[in-house]
């Protein structure tokens, strides 16, 4: 009767020290991941900037950066087992688990940039399109020229080509046997300079543009078109698709952001195997009989760490 009388209210006692232990655990990450952003990107650059000043032009290709990058995690993982020593000896829970992730998160981070790295350089920058490419996503677009017989090439942005279409309903997206120089001469091929001595900042088409064009044995075409527009940023993205008369299957783009979409993806990666390989050690733990959350008894000596 006493273990029946007792239990609805250690339930309710285990229930708020778990959520107060998980409180204090997110914060000291949170804050520990900050000093850690901080102290680890300020390191890095500190670094490059000393190989760089000792050894000018060290740095000019992405996999010479390794140095700094390791330089910079090794001295952001001593500081911090210095702190979390600290905090060891003043009996902070969780600071060896603390440890163990700020170690592992360094380490995940210059092993993400490096496979992300080795990711762009393998497949030269192209990144899946998907359905639904990015809103300036070049295709060329043929229209019939004044002429009878000729043919308009002009480069549209995938949020206007809709339109452009219904504007113009002889459109083709294939190019016409023998017509490939012809057809990208007409492109224009002016820079940035130009551009802002004509005042062309509003013109609605690209300052520069040009295509490649692959005939397939199923009655497509592979292009690879190039757009260079004043507006978004002075972007300037490559396409890649398939097309037939009247449709367009995109396939990859490329552009400046490019490595950054990589650098997402491989992020998202390492910090899921991350978690997989926590989670494995986590049920062993649980199985050989570990409760984290299990409130002290009275008398028990706290340990030192996690």
């Amino acid at each position: 009767m006493a273990s029946e009388s007792q239990a609805p209210v250690g339930l309710p006692l285990k229930l708020g020290y778990a959520a107060a232990l998980s409180a204090h655990f997110l914060l000291m990450l949170v804050i520990l991941s900050i000093t850690f952003y901080f102290v680890f990107w300020l390191g890095a650059m500190a670094f490059a900037a000393l190989a760089e000043h000792f050894s000018p032009g060290s740095l000019e290709t992405p996999l010479s950066g390794l140095g700094p990058m390791l330089e910079a995690a090794f001295a952001t993982v001593i500081l911090h087992v210095a702190v979390l020593g600290f905090l060891t000896y003043r009996r902070l829970r969780f600071a060896k688990l603390f440890l163990v992730l700020i170690s592992v998160g360094t380490l995940s981070l210059v092993a993400a940039y490096y496979i992300d790295l080795a990711a762009v350089l393998h497949f030269n920058g192209w990144y899946p399109a998907g359905s639904n490419p990015k809103p300036e996503y070049p295709v060329l677009v043929i229209t019939p020229g004044e002429q009878p017989g000729s043919y308009q090439a002009r480069v549209i942005q995938w949020s206007e080509l809709s339109q452009f279409c219904r504007e113009n309903p002889g459109y083709s997206f294939l190019v016409p046997d023998g017509e490939e120089s012809a057809l990208e001469a007409q492109l224009p091929r002016h820079d940035l300079v130009w551009v802002i001595q004509h005042q062309q900042e509003n013109a609605s088409g690209p300052m520069s543009a040009r295509f490649e064009v692959t005939r397939l044995g199923n009655g497509r075409q592979k292009l690879v078109v190039d757009g260079s527009w004043y507006r978004n940023s002075n972007a300037s993205v490559r396409g890649w698709y398939e097309a037939d008369a009247h449709a367009v299957y995109p396939k990859y783009f490329n552009e400046g952001d490019t490595y950054g979409i990589y650098l997402r993806d491989t992020l998202l990666l390492v910090a899921a195997l991350n978690l997989a390989w926590l989670s494995i050690y986590l049920r062993r733990r649980w199985k050989k009989g570990w409760r984290p959350f299990q409130p002290p008894l009275e008398n028990e000596p706290q340990p030192l760490g996690a």
